[in-house]
């Protein structure tokens, strides 16, 4: 990219200035090389013009026309000009010596000839470095011009690997804009092809050196093997160009092939060119644009007798929300570990909730929305996968491990139907056993999706409800059954115990009322 500024540099320099080409020799091939005197100065034309500099630069035209007073140059069909290893062609060229500018028109190409650097379009705009212009600067419009742009040499984590073997960037724009040996510019429906690296934008800013690149959009999308993220602003860190970070700013969306996340703002650090972790959050400028005041948005609440696990569709639009291996998570900030895209951990912090969906199987068309899922809540929650190879060996899926929350915790998990409940579906219609509990921490274990273990640290409440039959319904005598499943200790799950009478899940002030029974934890 540098070096195509300073090819085009050097045609700066006129060529002609009389009959006779200053610094340059006459090649045969060119003719009717011809020079007058005017009241404006000294004009020179040549046909055919071919001329080899000492500078190294060679120019040739179907014809040439040289102003030597106001210094404009205007060269016509089939141009080229080649110099320190660069060639601009174009069908026409004009050069302003007085002033630094210099035009080009019709299929331009300008190409390094080592690197293999290429821009095409249909028009060339060059302005030279000066006093009130610090860098040089190049524009490229008409036709969608494209750049395909080899990496600089001195910006590789191995400077002395074989060009060739380095994948190049190839970018179309409606207008594409370079400044200096160091930025380039891209606007207008911009596409970016690299190996399996696709972005569409309608803007991009490259950083050569500083190893940026910056899409802004309504969305900015990047797509990077099973990685999709989008959103309005996104920048991708490839220092020594290999990929270390991608960031999405205002509605980031994040879908890959087992985690998708939205969230105002989400980081991606990747590992050799790999997703690794993740982390989305809710930075107080996205609340700020968003006209939110963070204090007046509401956490998601439930009944504090029994919460209604249907908070989880009406999530405040601020959040970070993770959705993973049957889980889904939503809090002010998330930290996702996922070594080599493997989802090995989840956090989430800030009115944290964590809701499963692997035992929805349990559910029938009656089931109360309520208790459709499992949920866990509190200031912070945790759930950690384990590895599980799959039935054929071939290959290791990660299921939920555990579910923790810390500070103000809850959780509600349903429990499987006891041997009537699940033969008389009239009389129950679809509702389950339940267990509810608050505490000051709380872990759960799962096996198969399905909880096998909780402890707690400093127990609040917890109850177990078991569904009562519909009014109007007879329970029939089931000699097998041992009655509704019993409340657990410090540590247990949903085992058999001595349960009381079936009654409807309900409030301590409801079931007082009513006369009905609740099992309470110890």
């Amino acid at each position: 990219m540098p070096a195509l500024l300073a090819a085009v540099a050097l045609l700066a320099a006129p060529a002609v200035a009389t009959a006779q080409v200053t610094g340059c020799s006459v090649l045969p091939g060119t003719s009717n090389v011809t020079s007058f005197g005017t009241n404006s100065g000294r004009v020179t034309h040549m046909s055919t013009p071919r001329l080899r500099c000492v500078d190294g630069r060679y120019i040739e035209a179907d014809s040439l026309v040289h102003y030597e007073v106001s210094g404009y140059t205007n060269m016509l069909g089939r141009v080229v000009f080649r110099a320190d290893g660069r060639e601009l062609r174009a069908a026409e060229a004009q050069y302003f010596e007085n002033i630094g500018r210099l035009e080009a028109e019709g299929d331009v190409r300008l190409r390094e000839l080592e690197r293999g650097t290429v821009i095409t379009g249909q028009d060339l705009l060059y302005l030279r470095a000066g006093v009130q212009r610090p860098q040089e600067q190049l524009t490229v419009t008409g036709d969608r011009p494209r750049a395909v742009l080899y990496p600089r040499r001195d910006t590789l984590r191995t400077p002395d690997v074989e060009l060739d073997s380095v994948a190049p960037y190839e970018i179309v724009a409606d207008r594409i804009y370079l400044v200096g040996d160091q930025f380039l510019q891209a606007q207008g429906t911009v596409g970016v092809v690299r190996d399996s690296l696709l972005a569409f934008s309608d803007s991009l800013s490259y950083d050569q050196v500083g190893g940026a690149l910056d899409l802004v959009g309504r969305p900015a999308r990047v797509v990077e093997g099973e990685l999709d993220l989008s959103g309005n602003r996104l920048r991708i860190l490839l220092p020594g160009d290999v990929i270390e970070e991608v960031t999405a700013r205002e509605d980031a969306v994040l879908d890959t092939d087992s985690l998708d996340v939205t969230a105002p703002f989400i980081r991606i650090f990747m590992a050799e060119g790999v997703f690794d972790r993740l982390v989305a959050s809710v930075p107080a400028d996205a609340e700020a644009d968003a006209g939110v005041n963070p204090a007046a948005v509401p956490a998601p609440t439930v009944d504090p007798a029994l919460p209604d696990s249907a908070a989880i569709d009406s999530v405040p639009p601020i959040r970070a929300r993770a959705v993973g291996n049957s889980i889904t998570m939503d809090a002010d900030s998330l930290d996702v570990i996922a070594p080599a895209q493997r989802l090995e951990r989840m956090t989430a912090i800030g009115s944290a909730r964590a809701v499963s969906t692997v035992r929805d199987t349990l559910n029938t068309s009656d089931t109360p929305e309520d208790i459709l899922h499992d949920w866990i809540e509190g200031d912070t929650v945790r759930a950690a996968f384990a590895p599980q190879e799959t039935e054929d060996g071939t290959d290791v899926n990660y299921v939920l491990e555990s579910l923790e929350a810390r500070l103000n915790a809850r959780s509600l998990y349903r429990l499987e139907p006891d041997s009537v409940q699940r033969a008389d579906t009239t009389a129950f219609r679809g509702r389950l056993p339940v267990n509810y509990t608050e505490a000051d921490g709380i872990l759960l274990f799962f096996a198969d999706g399905e909880v096998t273990r909780m402890e707690w640290v400093g127990l609040r409440r917890g109850i177990q409800l078991q569904p009562a039959r519909l009014p109007g319904e007879v329970a029939e005598p089931d000699e097998g059954s041992t009655g509704g499943q019993g409340g657990s200790g410090g540590q247990g799950g949903g085992g058999d115990g001595g349960g009381g009478d079936a009654v409807e899940p309900r409030t301590n002030e409801e079931s007082r009322r009513s006369g009905g029974q609740e099992n309470e934890h110890p």
